[in-house]
């Protein structure tokens, strides 16, 4: 039963949904579709919240310009490239950047592809991110089993209101964001950190890090989707994405904790600080980071098995393909 429930998600990281297309039958449905149509052809950078987010990375009127002007203009062939390098390297799977086999220049490749566009394109894909699908993941680093049968168990529960364990945003719009200052510890090399969650359809988030390295502004696009199938309004969902950020913090100290006593069981002379800087923010949140999969997983095992966070559940879905 285990091995059946993981082939289901490992197949559908590869499969994509199809697409519907909708046809009008009066005039009055014509003229109502015209105008949701102008407003998803608004490039996104018209939104209240998606501006916030540029304001940070640019000071410079005239950059900021640029910018929007060259994301804008991206070619429609980017999603194929995407969709392509998704193939080979899926952010479901970090560990893949490091395979030996003969398809390992494909799969480096692609990873730099989609670095790239999370860090230098992420204002195009937020214009599209209602053609990206995300599949459900509760897993870390790697698809490694658990004693308790957490996985089995765990994709169970979820494909009884998601069968298909895939979720896409229905309308690229933001709705509401959510900006949480996150601490600087004594190993983090970052400064002004804030995870901001851009908030769709009222229960969906996508999470962009906004941060300062070396007196430079950067912005990166995490390729997670949160979700929460059971909230009723927005303010819920927001309680329970700040409880998610704490309970990060909590997991990243446990799994400092489980390195060292792991190093130091076989070595009595370790330098517990190698296990802190192990953790810290610059190894955290490099892109399809191994850390930030390991604490994503240490988190999302309690949310969504102890008891006492019943009301504060949360799930994670990661990017596997896209729609052209």
């Amino acid at each position: 039963m285990k091995k059946l429930f993981k082939n289901k998600l490992i197949f559908f990281t590869l499969v994509s949904l199809s697409t519907t297309t909708l046809s009008c039958t009066n005039n009055s449905e014509k003229i109502n579709f015209q105008k949701i149509g102008d407003q998803k052809n608004k490039f996104i950078s018209d939104n209240k919240f998606i501006q916030q987010i540029i304001d940070f990375q640019f000071e410079n009127i005239t950059q900021k310009k640029e910018f929007i002007y060259n994301q804008s203009k991206i070619i429609y062939n980017k999603k194929q490239e995407l969709k392509s390098a998704l193939v080979w390297f899926n952010p479901l799977r970090p560990y893949l950047i490091n395979t030996q086999s003969d398809y390992r220049n494909l799969v480096e490749t692609s990873y730099k592809i989609l670095e790239k566009n999370i860090t230098q394109n992420w204002l195009w894909i937020l214009d599209n991110i209602q053609d990206f699908q995300f599949v459900f993941n509760p897993y870390g680093s790697k698809f490694d089993d658990e004693n308790d049968n957490y996985f089995e168990n765990i994709i169970r529960s979820v494909d009884q209101f998601n069968p298909s364990l895939s979720i896409s945003i229905k309308n690229k719009d933001v709705v509401d964001l959510l900006q949480i200052p996150l601490e600087k510890d004594d190993y983090d090399k970052f400064e002004n950190k804030v995870a901001n969650y851009l908030i769709y359809d009222s229960n969906k988030a996508i999470k962009i890090l906004t941060y300062t390295y070396q007196n430079n502004k950067f912005v990166t696009l995490i390729p997670d989707l949160f979700y929460s199938p059971d909230t009723e309004n927005i303010n819920e969902f927001k309680n329970k994405l700040i409880n998610l950020e704490k309970e990060n913090n909590l997991s990243k100290n446990i799994l400092i904790n489980n390195d060292i006593e792991y190093n130091e069981y076989f070595g009595e002379e370790y330098d517990s600080t190698k296990s802190y800087y192990k953790f810290n923010d610059l190894n955290q949140y490099k892109n399809f980071s191994y850390t930030y999969s390991d604490i994503q997983k240490t988190t999302l095992k309690r949310l969504l098995t102890e008891e006492k966070f019943k009301k504060n559940r949360i799930y994670r879905y990661t990017w596997k393909a896209i729609n052209e």
